[in-house]
């Protein structure tokens, strides 16, 4: 492959490569939101819609996750769960079995945790914070994100929560993966991941087209 066919793989501005996924991953073992980050990943979901996940979402025999609704901070204060905008953005995951396993060594230490902590707030939340309302994507963002970033020598520039989704996207095309089942999967429309990652197709295409011409003529 071309130094210009590798440089039109790469993501798109903030977005993660392969190794860097890999890398980011390995920092945040060390991270309290390990698993945040790697459902982010593995889902490809929203930050509010994977801050909003409840227990009773995840079957642990399927290994899957159920988003069925998102997480909103009014700006009078508190906090909502409401439905997704669309019927599109209901879904169900399929995750890692290593995901299901940080799952449940999770819910252990939250089981443990409560056990210590008065007037917990059950809201069955996976995400929760030490009294049981759910975590903010941007504190998630500023005070764990980024330290992880830098800790795995990762430029933050463009780089937000946001930035993992759209790495389970860019990701998932270079392997070759149907654009249809993406957007099912990410909750979104075939035309927006078509517009969004148009990029990725082309140099596959281009990819392609060399490995044709070094079968056809050896080059």
């Amino acid at each position: 492959m071309t130094a210009k066919a590798q440089d039109d793989l790469k993501p798109l501005a903030g977005n993660l490569t392969q190794e860097q996924t890999q890398s980011f991953l390995a920092a945040a073992r060390q991270d309290k939101w390990y698993v945040a980050f790697l459902i982010a990943v593995e889902t490809g979901a929203r930050p509010n819609e994977y801050l909003a996940l409840r227990w009773h979402d995840v079957d642990f025999d399927e290994r899957s996750v159920r988003i069925c609704r998102t997480l909103y901070w009014p700006p009078w204060g508190g906090f909502e769960f409401t439905k997704p905008k669309t019927q599109r953005s209901v879904r169900t995951k399929t995750i890692s079995r290593q995901a299901i396993e940080a799952l449940r060594e999770h819910r252990r230490k939250q089981l443990e945790q409560r056990m210590q902590t008065r007037d917990y707030q059950d809201n069955d939340l996976i995400f929760a914070t030490e009294i049981g309302t759910p975590l903010s994507w941007r504190n998630l963002g500023r005070r764990h994100l980024k330290p992880l970033l830098a800790a795995a020598s990762i430029p933050e520039d463009g780089f937000s929560m946001y930035s993992l989704r759209h790495t389970h996207a860019s990701l998932r095309i270079i392997n070759g993966d149907n654009l249809r089942v993406v957007a099912e999967d990410m909750g979104t429309s075939v035309a927006m991941i078509d517009i969004t990652y148009s990029h990725v197709p082309r140099a596959l295409q281009t990819s392609a087209a060399e490995r044709l011409a070094g079968m056809l003529y050896g080059t």
